[in-house]
């Protein structure tokens, strides 16, 4: 990529702890500071049928460190950006805005650090209009998860030198109790 796809910008560096791309070229965007994965999701979001967005209210989090322009605000009906830092950033598991009053819902880098993940994803499904649009992105794949202190030994991922990125996936998730979201009604 020549150029970021969320600024423009041409000028690139290294990435958090200097890191290069895997091409080895500079993957952070001098501009807007951007990295591949939310060009990534830009260049998905952007390839959605015009107007997709244009009647959904969207609510975006993401720490400081690194903020997340994937989605482009005025693609929106309503657009909230919660950038959060250090130790007094809120939990999501208590999401301080009305049920069902968000249609597009992403998350860069926020519920792998949530103290009670479970009950962070019930918020966020109570958060979630039906048929809402949810995006979750996760830390960094190159290093091997460290599973949670909250699974027990006895768990396929847990010891004996294994991690979920040579073990077999296995589901430690209890299923919703919630109804499944449906489909928006289309509107003329």
């Amino acid at each position: 990529m020549s150029s970021c796809n969320i600024c423009g910008g041409t000028a690139f560096i290294p990435g958090p702890q200097g890191r290069m791309a895997r091409s080895g070229k500079l993957p952070r965007c001098a501009g807007c500071l951007s990295l591949e994965r939310h060009r990534g999701l830009r260049a998905l979001l952007a390839s959605l049928p015009r107007g997709f967005f244009a009647d959904r209210r969207a609510l975006q989090f993401a720490p400081s460190h690194s903020p997340d322009r994937s989605a482009n605000p005025a693609w929106f009906t309503e657009y909230q950006d919660y950038i959060h830092t250090g130790p007094e950033r809120f939990s999501l598991a208590n999401i301080r805005v009305p049920s069902a009053s968000a249609d597009f819902i992403s998350l860069s880098h926020m519920l792998e650090f949530e103290a009670n993940d479970l009950a962070a994803f019930d918020e966020l499904c109570r958060i979630a209009s039906p048929g809402a649009v949810l995006h979750i992105g996760f830390a960094s794949s190159l290093k091997p998860p460290k599973p949670p202190a909250s699974i027990p030994p006895s768990h396929p991922s847990a010891g004996s030198g294994t991690t979920a990125a040579t073990s077999p996936p296995v589901s430690i998730f209890k299923p919703a109790a919630s109804p499944p979201l449906r489909s928006r009604p289309s509107t003329p």
